[in-house]
């Protein structure tokens, strides 16, 4: 962290001591005049300097509460950075001090009066201090803090550690040439280019809450360069599977979209698991959710009214008509622990059946050729070209 210590010059001593301690600690302490750069003025490069710190610690003596002294400034400086001194300034007492005399400011919060040796409890204190505040850091990032915008936290990223931050902005450029080499050359489509774009933003916000979260240097520098490393290495495969597309072991672009795929279907699968529900797409593209032990019957269907081939879908309630193919619908419905099995109708064209709605089954003679099984379910039935032995051997099969 970066923190102001504010201490009269007759403080000097603790303050000294206090600041190296910190500074061994991995925290940037803003001490005296010594830490200022020449060319400006010296109330100007102060102002900057608690305005770029995280934290504020005021040694409290009657030498700095005195009216006149510079360290009330800083401390008016402090105030107008953080109305609300919770969690950002840290009054310590160095010397007994009547509490009349100490600003109202510094008496908002909890004042340390070190019973010990002042050095160690107020790195202590201030260990304390900035886990709280970084604990609240996210949501301050995600919430005010972010509404100065994306330069605002590419500017975070720069700070938090310099050379991974520019490899990753040369990761981005590499995916960018890859996709667009890959549209070029039609090897990726649209759904492709947003995953990657996904994956970009996640990655950078997977920084940005290293930045907040670890703030030792050495721990921040390390995770932010394995993270970034592997993102790099990752671009260049992607850029490479995009110039030679089925010529490399490794292709990154179909593996994001099965991936992708593959977290969807697993999803809900668990979801028909707990739930008992499967969600489909009817032909205008709403989504519609039905209850799995309502399953009877579906299979491949043209929709004339739309001009598209769906699947009908039989229920309890009725007929629907999805998107989904009625292999998908029937796996989905059987996630759910549904026994399905899978028929043949007249047609040679699949059904997929729920034997738990069988009522009872019949031979019939379908033409001159061929015989059926009708099978009868409470509001329907379906027409099988599998004889009633041969049905009722993959019910036994199936769990049914």
């Amino acid at each position: 962290m970066k923190i102001f210590l504010s201490h009269a010059s007759e403080d000097k001593s603790a303050a000294e001591s206090i600041a190296f301690s910190l500074r061994s600690r991995g925290h940037k302490v803003f001490l005296d005049r010594d830490d200022l750069p020449p060319g400006q003025s010296y109330d100007q490069q102060i102002e900057r300097a608690v305005k770029e710190s995280d934290i504020l610690i005021f040694l409290v003596s009657p030498s700095s509460v005195t009216s006149g002294r510079y360290t009330l400034t800083e401390l008016a400086f402090a105030r107008r950075k953080w109305q609300n001194p919770n969690g950002r300034i840290l009054p310590v007492i160095a010397r007994k001090t009547p509490f009349d005399e100490i600003p109202s400011y510094l008496k908002a919060v909890t004042l340390l009066e070190p019973l010990g040796n002042i050095t160690a409890e107020t790195c202590a204190a201030v260990d304390d201090l900035g886990r709280d505040s970084h604990a609240k850091g996210i949501l301050r990032f995600a919430g005010a803090d972010a509404i100065a915008g994306p330069l605002d936290i590419l500017r975070r990223l720069e700070k938090a550690n310099k050379p991974a931050f520019r490899l990753l902005l040369a990761g981005v450029g590499v995916l960018a040439a890859a996709v667009l080499v890959a549209r070029w050359k039609n090897t990726v489509d649209v759904q492709t280019i947003g995953l990657i774009g996904a994956y970009v933003v996640g990655f950078a916000a997977l920084l940005t809450v290293f930045t907040v979260i670890f703030q030792d240097p050495t721990q921040k520098k390390a995770l932010s360069w394995f993270a970034t490393i592997i993102f790099i290495v990752w671009s260049v495969s992607v850029f490479i599977s995009a110039l030679l597309p089925g010529k490399t072991p490794f292709a990154p672009t179909p593996c994001l979209v099965w991936f992708w795929e593959d977290c969807g279907k697993t999803t809900g699968n668990i979801a028909a698991k707990l739930l008992k529900t499967v969600t489909l797409t009817r032909p205008d593209g709403e989504p519609i959710s039905i209850n799995v032990d309502e399953f009877i019957r579906t299979f491949p269907w043209f929709e004339p009214r739309n001009n598209k081939d769906v699947s009908e879908v039989l229920l309890d309630s009725g007929s629907i008509y999805v998107t989904e193919p009625a292999f998908d619908v029937a796996n989905l419905v059987k996630a759910g622990g549904v026994v399905i099995i899978r028929l043949t109708r007249p047609n040679d064209g699949p059904v997929w059946i729920n034997p738990r709605q069988i009522i009872d089954m019949t031979g019939e003679i379908f033409s001159p050729t061929l015989k059926i099984t009708r099978i009868r379910f409470r509001s329907t039935s379906q027409g099988v070209k599998e004889d009633r032995e041969t049905i009722l051997k993959l019910i036994k099969e199936a769990g049914g």
